[in-house]
């Protein structure tokens, strides 16, 4: 597996100013998985990618990849780029122009890392246009491929000599949304076909939670959490990943004493709330996901959860889901469904709201693992 930590770039005054650095950064990768790298723009995911992969340097830290030391900034370790053995896909794909669709994909088998000969050269290349599905387009250059086309090309010629670690930087960017769900399953298809160790850049939530096995949300330079789709989306570390990883509800919290989370929407047990060891002070915020909790026009009977009177503001549908705002003391609250909900007035509305499905969360952004 790939384990790095505590990895530092920091750059001088004036130099490279809108590049983010990296400031006491981990990431762990295990053998055969795919991790997102999740975060905005200037979070620092294409620096760490470069990192990773020996186009930069960085001021401090350690890399090791199976065992091996790719990095130790201690003691002066810093294995160069090429005898790391990593396939690199750039955003903007770096296809050469003069070149067909066979050539890029003989590139790398004639001068990389992994030079095969002729015969065993061949049936690779032969067993990627196939995976890739472009055996038709196999002599054409790229400007006579279409944008998927284009990307499907970058991607196989970034993995057809079988890197031992396969970085992705933000190779869904340019492309359509149906084009993004059929490249991003390809993607997915082709890591498990050859078995890859794959990280992915992204800034779309919904693109490493369809993809990844373990997604690492980063901000500043920094890893806010790591940790399964699941475990990030359902129990975020702080309130930035809550925020970046999907819609939330968030509700103030007033203040912690005698066991009991005081909120504006009431009193609730901080053990329910809090994971063990877990602080949060007034200021903090309840966090529950919109497709969390459960509404009804009547008082259920049978609740598992704190209910609540609602009032409707809003309600829309798209893509077969029901987006609806509701005012509960006073505090705006999200719900999402797939039971089309109909118009109703201020008093016809209860919200259920179940503890376990709610977490407590810091104002502060600090960084923290998750498994």
């Amino acid at each position: 597996m790939l384990s790095a930590a505590d990895i530092t770039l920091n750059y001088a005054a004036g130099a490279k100013e809108r590049v983010a650095g990296l400031s006491g950064m981990g990431l762990d990768c295990a053998a055969g998985s795919l991790v997102a790298l999740l975060g905005p723009s200037g979070a620092g995911k294409s620096t760490l990618l470069k990192v990773l992969a020996g186009i930069e340097r960085p001021t401090g830290g350690t890399i090791t990849m199976r065992g091996e030391d790719w990095f130790d900034g201690g003691r002066g370790i810093n294995l160069s780029a090429p005898d790391r053995q990593v396939g690199f896909m750039f955003q903007s794909y770096a296809l050469w122009p003069h070149m067909s669709v066979r050539d890029h994909l003989a590139f790398p088998l004639e001068h990389g890392f992994g030079r095969t000969a002729q015969p065993e050269r061949a049936r690779r290349i032969d067993e990627m246009l196939q995976l890739l599905g472009l055996e038709e387009q196999a002599r054409r250059r790229p400007g006579a491929l279409s944008g998927g086309q284009q990307q499907r090309l970058a991607l196989g010629r970034a993995m057809i000599n079988r890197p031992r670690l396969l970085l992705l930087d933000e190779p869904l960017s340019n492309l359509d949304p149906n084009q993004r769900q059929s490249i991003a399953r390809d993607v997915r298809r082709l890591q498990k076909h050859f078995g890859l160790s794959v990280i992915i850049a992204t800034h779309d939530h919904r693109e490493a939670m369809q993809i990844a096995d373990s997604i690492a949300v980063m901000a500043q330079g920094r890893l806010a959490q790591q940790g399964t789709p699941d475990h990030v989306y359902y129990r975020p570390a702080n309130r930035f990943v809550a925020e970046f990883v999907g819609d939330i509800n968030l509700v103030p919290v007033r203040a912690v004493e005698g066991g009991m989370i005081q909120t504006a929407m009431g009193a609730l047990p901080a053990e329910v709330l809090l994971d063990p060891g877990q602080r949060v002070q007034s200021g903090g915020v309840l966090a529950f996901r919109p497709e969390a909790v459960r509404l009804s026009r009547t008082l259920p009977a049978d609740a598992a959860g704190r209910v609540f009177p609602a009032r409707l503001k809003d309600m829309a549908r798209a893509n077969g889901l029901c987006r609806i705002t509701l005012e509960v003391s006073g505090c705006t609250i999200m719900v999402h469904t797939l039971d089309a909900q109909p118009d109703a007035g201020p008093d016809a509305l209860w919200l259920e709201i179940p503890l376990r499905s709610c977490h407590a969360l810091s104002m502060l952004e600090e960084p923290a693992h998750a498994d």
